[in-house]
Formats: C-alpha cells, structure tokens, sequence
C-alpha cells in the first residue's frame, strides 16, 4: 500500500498578505515525521515552498492522480499559508504570486481554488485521503457588508468528499495569523508533538488515527492556545484513518509518565453534540471553544505543569517556590554578567563561525545587502524583491519590513552608528533615508541618474556617501539631504563605496577595474588603484583604517594602503566572482562571499586564508560581522540569509 504526502508552504505573497516566516519550519517538522520510519513511515514525501500557481496544480493533480493505484493507498495534502475567501464565499490557496487589487479583491489568478483541489480528489482512486490545512483565513471582497460576509469557512462543501478526512486549524475568518509567526506555527507544533511524544496515541495501539490526533490537538489548544480553534470534518468512518504510529520510544516513556487523563482523554466516541450546525448528518466537525494563547512557551509551560503537579505533594509548595526563584535569581545574574563582557573579551582571536545557526531569515529574491545595529541585536537587509527588513538576532523574530520600500532593486543599506538611522540605495536612482526604530521614511535624495549601487554612513552620522551607474559618488549631508559635492573620475559604473572611520577617507570601486581614494571633506582625489583584472564590486575599510579591501570579478581580493596607496597583499582562493567583503570590528579578520558559494576568512596583516565555510546551495552576495565580532551573516541569490557563530 502506498504511503504518499504533499506539503506545500507558502510564505511571500503579493500586496495585501502579511508574510508568514514559520511556515518553511511547518514544513520542516511535518516531512521529518512522515518519512521517519517508526513514525509516518510514508514511501514518498513531497515539499512545495512558495510554488507558483500552475506548479501547484501540477503538484496537487500529480499527488491525487498519478501517485496512487489503489482505492486503499494513503494520500495526504497539507497545507501552510493563507487561504482566501472570494466574494461568492469560494475558498481558494495563496501561492507566491497571489496578491489583492487597489480595492482590496482577490487577483483570482494568482491563487489556486479549493474548487480544483477538491476535483482533483474526487479523480482519485484513493479512498484514504487526508488534508491538513494549518491556515490563515479571510476575506478578499471590497464590500464589507456584503451579505456573503460570513464570518466562517464551509470547509465541508469546498474540500469534503468520500473516504476523506480534513483537519483544520480553524474555519474562522475573524480569527488573526498570531498562531502562525516565525516560529513553528502552534497548530502544526501540537500536531507533532502529539505524534513525536505518543500522546496522541490514546487507545495504545501504537496506531494514531486522524480523530486521536484532533483530539490531542483540541485538548492542548483548549488549555493553552486562544487562537486555534481545531476542526474536523470526516465522511463514514474516514476519522479512523491511520495517519501515523507512535513511536515504540515515546509510547514506553509515555507508559512509564502514566500521564494523567487531564492531557489527553481517552475518548473516541463521536460525540453528536459536536456536530456543526453547517454540516450534514454524515459530516463530523469537532469545534473547541477560545482559551488563553501560548505559543512559543507551550511546551515549557507544558513540561512545567506537569513537573509541579509531581512534586508538589512530595516536597511542598514552599520548597517549589524556593528552587523557582533561586532559579530566576541564577539567570538573571548569568544574564547580566554575559552582557557586561568588553568587546576584547567577547571577540576570541581564533573565530571561525562554523557553528551555523538554525534560524534562517529570507527573502523573496536574492540579497543584495546586510547590516548590523551598532548593538549587533539587530540585523537589516535588503533585496531584489525591493524591500528592507529588519530582524531581532536573539528571537529570530522579523521586527519591521519594509514593502515596496523602493520601485526596483535595493542594492544597498547601512546604519548609522547611533543606530537610529538606515540609509538605502536603490534601482530607481534613488538613496532614502529611514528612521529604524519606527520605519518612518524621513528624506529621499535625488541626483543620480543611474542605478545607485551603494551608499555609506560616516561614523559621526552627519554624511551620506553614495556610488551609482552613472559613474559619479556623491556626497550628501543626512540630516539635510542636501547634495555636498559630486566626485568625478571613473570611467565606468561606481559599485561600491565606503568610509573610513574618522570621516575623512571615502574609498570607491568602479567597473572601470579600478580604486579610488577622496578627500572626503574637499572632494579631492588622493589616489587611484589599479591591477585588478575585472570589475570592482566590493569595497571596505577596516575599523582601524589602515586597510583598504577590494573585491573583484577577477576572482581575488586585494589590500591597499590608503594613505600611500600601495598594494599590501593580493588574497587567492575564490574560484568565481568576489561578490562581498567585510571587515571584524578588530581589523583582524576579512571575510568575502563570492559566486563559487564559499565564505572565505581571511587574515588582512599577512594576507594568510583561515577558514573556508560552505553553508550556501547559491551565489553568495552579501556578508557581514556583527560589530561584537560573534555573528557572521551571509545572503545568497535565493534570498536565504545565513548566520555563524
């Protein structure tokens, strides 16, 4: 019997969806259970990220169609993402490309109908068929008074059919995506947790059906979650499909806890009571009432009750009361010593960032730029799929985006070092000036005439140095906006521009194969470097000045004195072009990311290669150190961003 699963997750949208960062993790954690042998042991396993509508289709009709022979083969569709309400009450699928026109409507092309969903389930031969839909549901119709305005999804009539069961994490359109952020999204969370741990396995059978698995769903969200409001719809006995067995592991520990009837009931009676008022008599729907939401704590919360109610007859409330406190006051001080270490003791000489990261942040489209806050708590971004985002290191959590920031590409972004103000350059001939603490577009500078490649902050925060196609850099006072001087003397686009750290030293590179090095206050060229082969596309002075870096198509990077302007070393080791180089706040390391995909350490005073790190499936364009000298951030042409410890 085959045992085949499709998980599509979509995460970027068009206009009108909010961005759902967890949903690559939904993903993650569902094929990690279904293709674990002791668990869902499914014989295929199929994952869509952000698919466009024509590959979800084909995704869809391959899995119900072609991947099964048998009426009792097991099919399982989930799903991770929005899902939309049309004016006519049709229920359809987001995919990357779904958007909402200026009046608010569903661009219906862009979505996949739950219509073709359900056909192509009924053209199945399979009569064991699950769909699990861990969604966001609402309304896309300019009319808010429109009669068809309900407040529920008729999953039933859109999706039901025979020999098929549907789980859902809630039929609401009133109800917010707070259960889906950057995290696991709390639905898919019990979900697996219900299977991983055995709890769901309330007939220990070390068989988990769809209703068991509801139930233990219904019971957590009923003791911790206000947003999630569980729902089954089942046709005939379809409820008893065996979706998973319990781990044999989990079930001996679970024996052994003797876990309380509390967690999970033991019931798999249908309870008629339930039956929803907007289902037949053949159609079963499970609906669980709101109650206080958890998140991301759940699990903590969970294992914590459970441990108090153990040992509070035992030793006392007091006692209890005592250890948690002592504990708080031990990780309070812990906390507190870690933040007060200087940047000489929290930067080790020997840092290599090979301890990677699990969070992943992302973009639509290749990142083209990263940014630390001076706090290194903060990392910004930017990318091809014109917007800025800035996200918090220590949860992982996206504080602020920055849609449709600019009209075309953002190739370039920096932050000041009062951590106050972000600076952006853009395609559309233009560097914008932002307040990062609340988003606020504060100034937009005109006077390029190109594509402005780069831009860069002086260390006091009064200037604005920018480089464009237009083969100029400029010079602009931030606070004012006011255009100071416009150096000339490339030959062809300026792509990168940096200054040093007393705000006298602009350096640039350019496509004309060449450095530059600007009086910064006069506009006066001091120096111009040559013996690249290729064009220049990175630039970058170390904190304590004394080194100007440069990265090149021709594959190295070079090191430059910028008061004399010799050539220090010449860096070999990149295989394709040298997209990015950064400085450690101490001087003593460079990093580069290139097109061979490979970051590379280096050290600049003997021009010596440290480490070599391979984390990218793509083109690398972006790299950065955190100015506490312990993160190292990488972008690639896929729009992952990647962090190292």
């Amino acid at each position: 019997m085959a045992r085949v699963a499709l998980l599509i997750g979509v995460s970027d949208y068009g206009p009108g969806f909010n961005w759902l960062p967890g949903v690559a993790k939904d993903l993650s954690a569902m094929q990690r259970i279904l293709q674990h042998p002791e668990m869902g042991d499914f014989t295929e396993v199929t994952t869509l990220k952000n698919p466009e509508p024509l590959a979800m289709q084909a995704a869809i009709a391959t899995l119900f169609k072609d991947k099964v022979s048998d009426r009792d083969d097991l099919v399982l569709l989930f799903f991770s993402g929005h899902c939309i309400k049309d004016h006519y009450n049709q229920l359809y699928f987001t995919t990357r490309r779904t958007c909402k026109n200026p009046q608010g409507e569903l661009v219906k092309s862009t979505a996949v109908a739950a219509s073709f969903v359900q056909e192509m389930m009924n053209l199945s031969c399979s009569k064991q068929q699950v769909v699990i839909l861990d969604c966001c549901f609402s309304n896309a119709f300019a009319d808010v008074l429109s009669p068809n305005n309900y407040d529920y999804v008729d999953i039933k009539n859109e999706l039901g059919g025979e020999g098929r069961v549907i789980l859902s994490a809630t039929t609401s359109t009133q109800q917010s995506c707070s259960h889906k952020g950057f995290e696991l999204s709390t639905y898919t969370q019990y979900l697996v947790e219900g299977i991983e741990t055995g709890a769901a396995d309330v007939e220990s059978d070390r068989c988990i059906s769809a209703y068991e698995l509801h139930q233990y769903i219904s019971r957590k969200a009923e003791e911790y979650s206000f947003l999630l409001e569980p729902t089954i719809y089942t046709v005939g006995d379809s409820y008893n499909i065996q979706l998973t067995k319990a781990p044999i592991q989990a079930r001996q520990t679970k024996c052994d806890r003797d876990l309380t009837p509390s967690l999970v009931v033991a019931d798999t009676q249908i309870d008629s009571s339930k039956i929803s008022a907007y289902s037949s008599p053949n159609i079963f729907v499970s609906e669980t009432a709101a109650y206080p939401n958890s998140i991301s704590k759940s699990r903590h919360q969970n294992s914590q009750i459970l441990t108090l109610s153990k040992l509070q007859p035992l030793i006392g409330a007091g006692l209890i009361t005592l250890s948690v406190l002592a504990g708080i006051i031990y990780s309070v001080t812990r906390w507190q010593d870690l933040q007060h270490l200087s940047m000489g003791e929290s930067i080790a000489a020997d840092t290599n960032y090979n301890q990677q990261a699990a969070t992943i942040f992302e973009h639509r489209n290749t990142v083209w730029s990263l940014a630390f806050s001076p706090d290194s708590q903060l990392l910004a971004s930017s990318s091809g799929d014109k917007t800025i985002k800035l996200w918090q290191l220590k949860s992982g959590e996206l504080l602020r985006a920055f849609p449709g920031a600019h009209s075309d590409t953002i190739w370039s972004i920096g932050i000041s070092h009062d951590g106050q103000t972000l600076v952006s350059s853009s395609g559309d001939k233009t560097v914008k000036i932002w307040n990062l603490n609340t988003g606020e577009l504060l100034r937009t500078l005109v006077g390029h005439t190109d594509t402005v490649s780069s831009v860069a902050i002086s260390q006091d925060g009064q200037t604005v140095v920018s480089g464009s196609g237009d083969k100029t850099v400029k010079i602009w006072n931030l606070n004012t906006g006011k255009l100071l001087r416009t150096l000339v003397g490339h030959t062809d686009a300026v792509r990168s521009v940096a200054v040093n750290s007393d705000g006298k030293i602009v350096a640039s590179g350019s496509a004309d194969n060449t450095v530059k090095i600007w009086n910064l206050n006069t506009g006066k060229l001091l120096h111009t470097l040559t013996g690249h082969t290729g064009k220049i596309i990175s630039i970058a002075i170390s904190p304590n000045g004394k080194m100007v870096a440069s990265g090149s198509n021709d594959k190295t990077i070079k090191l430059w004195n910028p008061q004399t302007g010799r050539r220090l070393h010449t860096l070999v080791g990149h295989s394709a072009h040298i997209n990015s180089v950064a400085f450690r706040s101490d001087s003593k390391v460079l990093v580069s990311g290139a097109e061979d995909r490979l970051i590379k350490l280096w050290n600049p005073e003997t021009g010596t290669l440290l480490h070599t790190l391979s984390r990218h499936s793509e083109d690398i364009y972006a790299v950065a150190i955190s100015p506490d000298g312990k993160t190292l951030a990488s972008g690639d042409k896929d729009g992952e961003i990647k962090l190292g410890h």
